[in-house]
């Protein structure tokens, strides 16, 4: 885990690298167009020959009203795999499924202190029932304003499990509230997985109807198989019938997967919740 304040910040990025990890912030931000927009003139505007430090995307970004925190995220995001969406694909997605929605994200008020919520999120998140990794550290530390970033592994055996591989959840940020003598605890997990999925397979599933039945049935069935369920929707409704079938279908069933999704942040905070629950409880009796 890096603890640094920011990731990497001796780091040097290429223009093309620079322009995505800006876009992405922007994203984050959920104004998209017009700060993108700005921040592709900034990046291109007297490109340095050594490449971009992340200060520099920073002070761009402050530039166009993106706050730091987005740009860290965007990065840890790049660093762990998680690609992100380009404007113009979000705009695309956003027609085809008809929900704009990019992340989601869960908050639940805890009667503890930041102290031993964040030493619980430890131990809960990456124990046998949330199955989680913890990955990185963004933005600075948890107690100063910062996010911890767990990869999560799709694991059918557990609800928490079975909800995250419904809505393709591969990274989830977890931050703690500034002060107070209780703790809110907030869960956030970026959908640019799933949204890509549902468009691909809205798309793929209308071809798979115009390819014959066979095909259709095939991909839905070792979809199926996978545990891919958008996939596998999108297929056997190609079976059925053609684009607006699957349109229908495939819309139906990703706000069904946001749903099962959401629910499985919920899960993480009642797990949370629970476990410190029960050790205060536990230190009452042995007190």
């Amino acid at each position: 885990m890096n603890g640094s304040n920011h990731p990497q910040s001796d780091a040097r990025l290429s223009e093309s690298a620079a322009r995505h990890i800006l876009e992405r912030a922007a994203d984050l931000q959920r104004e998209t167009q017009r700060r993108t927009e700005s921040a592709d003139a900034l990046v291109a505007r007297d490109a340095p020959a050594t490449g971009y430090a992340l200060e520099d995307l920073r002070r761009a970004a402050a530039e166009v009203g993106i706050d730091a925190a987005f740009v860290d995220a965007a990065v840890a995001d790049t660093r762990m795999g998680t690609t992100g969406n380009t404007p113009k694909q979000n705009r695309a997605i956003n027609r085809l499924l008809g929900v704009s929605t990019l992340a989601l994200e869960s908050r639940r008020l805890i009667a503890a202190p930041r102290e031993t919520v964040l030493e619980a999120i430890h131990e809960v998140f990456t124990s046998e029932t949330c199955k989680l990794t913890l990955q990185d550290q963004v933005g600075g530390h948890p107690l100063d304003g910062g996010e911890l970033l767990f990869r999560s592994g799709y694991d059918n055996a557990t609800e928490i499990g079975r909800a995250i591989t419904w809505a393709e959840i591969k990274a989830i940020y977890v931050g703690l509230s500034p002060d107070g003598d209780e703790t809110e605890v907030r869960v956030r997990a970026p959908l640019d997985r799933t949204r890509r999925l549902n468009y691909w397979a809205t798309l793929g599933g209308s071809g798979l109807a115009a390819a014959g039945a066979g095909a259709a049935a095939t991909i839905g069935t070792v979809a199926a198989g996978l545990f891919m369920p958008i996939v596998a929707v999108a297929g056997l409704a190609g079976l059925a019938g053609g684009w607006v079938v699957t349109l229908r279908t495939v819309r139906k069933m990703y706000g069904f997967s946001l749903r099962k999704g959401h629910d499985g942040l919920e899960a993480l905070l009642r797990q949370l919740a629970l476990s410190i629950e029960t050790r205060s409880t536990k230190r009452e009796i042995s007190g």
